[in-house]
């Protein structure tokens, strides 16, 4: 459910499918999706989150969050984060994808964008290695 005031632009949800609004305040209930250009989420989760701007997390979470600016997050979670610059304090963050990240010392990144990166090139040779020794062996015992 979302209540916008009198000039459209903020919107208070408390539960909803879908929430498309300029400034978005979830508090203790969950979003299927939101998209904003502003988000404050307070004791609430959400699926999908966009914003265009900035967006701050405090005792939520979310599935996956692709933000232009920046996230700031505080006692919450997230599977994927995609932003410009990340904040988190006692957080957790499953793949993270940002060009400037600072964490405190209770935060949890599970994988970095980087990381990723290098884990797919080795898994690529790897893979590459394995279908070329395969290869190898089908084609030399096929000749006898």
């Amino acid at each position: 459910m979302a209540e916008n005031d009198a000039t459209g632009n903020d919107a208070a949800v408390e539960k909803s499918a879908e929430v498309v609004a300029e400034r978005v305040t979830v508090e203790g209930g969950f979003v299927q999706s939101v998209e904003c250009e502003t988000l404050e989420m307070q004791g609430a989760g959400a699926g999908l989150i966009t914003v265009s701007g900035r967006s701050e997390m405090a005792q939520s979470g979310a599935a996956l969050i692709v933000a232009d600016d920046e996230i700031e997050m505080f006692q919450a979670g997230c599977g994927v984060a995609v932003a410009n610059r990340a904040e988190v304090k006692q957080g957790f963050i499953g793949v993270l994808a940002a060009s400037e990240a600072r964490f405190d010392d209770e935060s949890r990144v599970l994988i970095t964008a980087r990381d990723a990166m290098i884990f797919g090139a080795v898994l690529g040779a790897v893979f590459g290695l394995v279908a070329a020794g395969l290869d190898f062996l089908i084609r030399g015992t096929m000749r006898r």
